[in-house]
């Protein structure tokens, strides 16, 4: 993840990567009850739908 920080500390960017994460088995924590694909796997499917 990266983290960028105004040298005021008012405004904060934190950019996820969803592409470390796209199964459930990478997540730190998930739920027993979670499917094999993350929720962030749901940004892929979109994308994916998008560019038809």
């Amino acid at each position: 993840m990266i983290a960028l920080t105004t040298t005021t500390g008012r405004v904060t960017f934190i950019m996820p990567h969803p592409e470390r994460v796209f199964r459930s088995a990478c997540m730190s924590w998930a739920p027993k009850d979670w499917p094999e694909d993350s929720p962030w796997m749901k940004l892929f499917y979109n994308a994916r739908q998008w560019v038809g």
